[in-house]
């Protein structure tokens, strides 16, 4: 299967999430979904933002040039921008970014995102 098709089924397939990315910690995007525009550089300074939040502080999670403001993070990271929010988790090799679309549980996205970041890292991601 490729990249497109788990970021489908798996992540937005799920009902939990909108919009959803994969993308390596070089900011290379393996896959995402149609309209999300994430850029290089975005994805780049998200995977900056697990080893040093004070820049995601300052300037957010931006995807396809749309600011989430950033409310912290550990195993995760979470933005929110009105109803609408961010998560993003880190496996062995990528990371995998869920947006969330207001109706939508911060949970619920955040626990399709986290499964799927398990699933790579067991996969050898």
């Amino acid at each position: 299967m490729s990249w497109e098709s788990y970021v489908a089924t798996s992540l937005v397939g799920s009902g939990h999430v909108s919009m959803g990315a994969i993308t390596g910690f070089d900011g290379g995007v393996w896959a995402q979904t149609k309209g999300m525009n994430l850029k290089k550089e975005e994805a780049k300074k998200i995977y900056a933002g697990f080893d040093d939040q004070s820049s995601l502080f300052e300037t957010g999670i931006v995807i396809g040039g749309i600011k989430y403001i950033f409310l912290g993070g550990g195993e995760f990271l979470k933005g929110k921008k009105g109803q609408d929010g961010v998560i993003v988790y880190k496996s062995n090799t990528a990371l995998v970014i869920g947006i969330y679309k207001d109706g939508i549980q911060t949970g619920n996205c955040s626990s399709v995102c986290g499964k799927f970041a398990d699933w790579l890292k067991d996969n050898g991601y």
